[in-house]
């Protein structure tokens, strides 16, 4: 859910940053629709490499793991 949230918050910032409403079409080609196209995807990356150090341990938190230490 967070990533889903962080995802669709970067795509609207993204739009309505650039002067987009709600309502207005974009074109598939359109400059604006894949730069917020591109920063949703690259939220879903980030957010993905944040849960593989999230999920490194069951038991210790992140902050009492070295993140140099991986088996």
């Amino acid at each position: 859910m967070i990533e889903a949230a962080a995802a669709m918050a970067a795509y609207f910032f993204v739009l309505l940053g650039a002067g987009w409403h709600f309502g207005q079409s974009l074109e598939p080609t359109d400059p604006l629709y894949l730069s917020a196209t591109n920063s949703l995807l690259s939220t879903i990356i980030v957010m993905q490499i944040v849960n593989v150090f999230l999920c490194r341990s069951s038991v210790r938190s992140i902050f009492t793991i070295n993140l140099t230490d991986n088996r």
